[in-house]
This record gives C-alpha cells, structure tokens and sequence, in this order.
C-alpha cells in the first residue's frame, strides 16, 4: 500500500512536470514581432513599425498607435508590441516622414504645426497609417481602432469626428482637446478621453468645453480625469524630457492600460 501511494506521488510529479515543459514549450513559441515598414505620401517616404504575435492565426482586430509631438518614439513601438502581446496587430504610424524624432520642443512643435495646420493632409496621413493595417493579411479590416498620446490623442479624437473607419479610438492627455466641430450630429466611434487633473495644457475650462460641446451630439465617449497627474502620464521617459508639466505616473498608466483594453476587447472583438 505504502508503495503504491509512493508511485501515484511519483506519477504526479512527473505528470506535473511534462505538463510544465508543454506550457513553457508554448510561450516559447509565442514572439511578438516589430518589423519596419516604410510607405509613401507622394514623394514623401514614412517609416512606421507593425507588431503582432507571430503564435496566433487568422485575421485579428488592428489597432493604429500615434505618438506625441516628438515624433515616432519608443513609446509607440512598445505601446504596439503591448497591443500585439494582448492579441491586436497594431500600426505605429509616421506622421511627419523618415520616422524622424526630436528631443527639441521647437523642433517637435514645428513638425506637428506643419500637419495639424492641414486638416487634408493629418486626415490623409492617419488614413495611411490605417490603409497599412487594412492590406495586411493578418488583420480583419472590419474592425479597427486608433490610440494616442498627446498629439496622437488629438489624431486619434479627430479620427472619430472626421468618419474615419474605426469603431473605438483612444486619446491619452491632449492640450488641443476639443468637442465635435459645430453642426455634427453624430460620432459612430466609440471614445476614451483621458486627462491629467495636474496638466497645465488641459485645464478644467477647457474639458467642461469639450462636456458642453458634446451635449445633443449622438456618441459615446468616456471621460477620465486621473487626480495627482500630469502629461504624458503613460510615458515612462516623459520625466526626462525638463518640462515640469510632462510626468510618468505608473498608477495611472496601469489603470488607463486597464480601460483601453476594456474599450477594444468590447467593440473590436
């Protein structure tokens, strides 16, 4: 009897241990891949990164990430690699050229001036990033979303106002934050709007204009301001950048992770 109960201990053991091989022999074979893509506007060559998890198969929901003013950073890589791991394939767009980026505030102010003084042309370069998700094979077309931070959140709120075809998009602490332009009766995409109660650049004017002006306009959005928090919340490097008004904030951007992904598994999947 002893000897017995010695051998089922011993057979669970091992039956323990192959089924711990065949897990981790799983996750090995699970990559999420980044690879460069470059794409044109006219004679201009853009330079953004696809990720998504090589272990999946099928079409999936994709996802266009839009950095801040300082252009194509390692925020928007890491932030679609995040998107893939949970399943998407996301797009980290170009939105000036060459995949530029800059560590100067004039510099990165110019850059975003020469797009956002062109509605055609910001439409047009967003409208590429998704035309990228759209040819790709790995994608399901029908369902995509956008998501940014700061200047990207702005490009990602315009997205929705101007009709482009995504069903949820996703805006992380935006100065140009602003309602539905006059006259519109309704937005189809589903909105998050996240705001720092401590960022200079969105003051408490300017999110009850965005309130006020969404009043009578058919859509739903979801509006969070996060207390103790500043721009750039969801960037661990924005504390680098000396400007007291940009802070990382690790509670906040795990709680705004949580509610992004809630957003695009309910409407994208």
């Amino acid at each position: 009897m002893k000897r017995n109960t010695l051998s089922l201990t011993h057979y669970a053991a091992v039956l323990l241990f192959a089924v711990s091989c065949i897990a981790a022999s799983g996750n090995a074979l699970a990559e999420v891949m980044l690879k460069p893509i470059s794409y044109k506007d006219g004679d201009l060559t853009l330079k953004g990164h696809l990720a998504w998890d090589s272990s999946h198969s099928g079409p999936r929901p994709g996802i266009l990430v839009i950095d801040e003013w300082w252009g194509l950073t390692d925020w928007a890589k890491n932030t679609a690699k995040k998107l893939a791991a949970a399943g998407y394939v996301a797009f980290a767009a170009d939105m000036y050229g060459d995949g530029k980026t800059t560590d100067d505030p004039k510099t990165a102010g110019m850059w975003m001036k020469a797009v956002i003084s062109d509605e055609k042309l910001w439409s047009h370069r967003a409208q590429l990033g998704l035309n990228i998700l759209k040819g790709d094979n790995k994608v399901d077309g029908s369902r995509l979303g956008a998501m940014g931070s700061s200047f990207g959140a702005i490009t990602a709120m315009k997205m929705a106002y101007w009709g482009h075809d995504i069903k949820a998009s996703a805006s992380i602490t935006t100065s140009l934050m602003q309602p539905p332009p006059e006259g519109t009766k309704s937005v189809k995409t589903k909105m998050l709007v996240f705001v720092g109660a401590d960022d200079k650049s969105a003051p408490a004017e300017k999110i009850q204009k965005f309130i006020a002006g969404s009043s009578g306009v058919d859509m739903d959005y979801q509006l969070i301001v996060y207390s103790n928090t500043r721009h750039s919340f969801t960037t661990p490097q924005a504390d680098s950048r000396g400007i007291p008004n940009l802070k990382y904030s690790k509670r906040a951007d795990a709680r705004a992770w949580k509610v992004i992904m809630g957003l695009f598994d309910e409407t994208l999947k």
